[in-house]
C-alpha cells in the first residue's frame, strides 16, 4: 500500500464510528418526537406517523447509498467531492420538505 492512500478498513471503521457516535442523538430526537406526539390526538399523530414514513423512505434511501460510494471511492483514492455535495443536497431537501409537510 502506498503512504497517503487511504486504506478500506480505516475508511469503514471511520464510517462505522461516525455512525455509532450519532445514536444517541437519534435516540434523544425519537423520545423528544414521541413525547410531544403523545400530547395530541391521534388524527394529528396519524398525519405525523404518514410523514415520517413517506420523508423518511424516499430521502434516506438514497442518501445512505451516496454515504457507502462515498466510503468506497474515498477508500480508492477517488475525488468524493461531487457525491458530498449531493449527499448534502439531499438532506436539506429532505428537511426542507419536512418543514414544510408537517402538520
Amino acid at each position: 500500500m502506498t503512504k497517503g492512500r487511504t486504506s478500506v478498513i480505516r475508511v469503514g471503521l471511520t464510517n462505522l464510528a461516525l455512525r455509532f457516535l450519532g445514536s444517541p442523538l437519534s435516540f434523544a430526537f425519537s423520545y423528544l418526537v414521541a413525547h410531544h406526539l403523545s400530547h395530541i390526538d391521534l388524527e394529528l399523530f396519524g398525519l405525523w406517523q404518514s410523514v415520517f414514513i413517506y420523508i423518511t423512505g424516499l430521502f434516506s434511501v438514497p442518501s445512505n447509498a451516496l454515504s457507502y460510494m462515498i466510503s468506497k471511492f474515498a477508500a480508492q483514492g477517488k475525488a468524493v467531492g461531487g457525491l458530498i455535495l449531493l449527499n448534502l443536497t439531499l438532506g436539506a431537501m429532505s428537511g426542507l420538505a419536512y418543514e414544510l409537510l408537517q402538520p
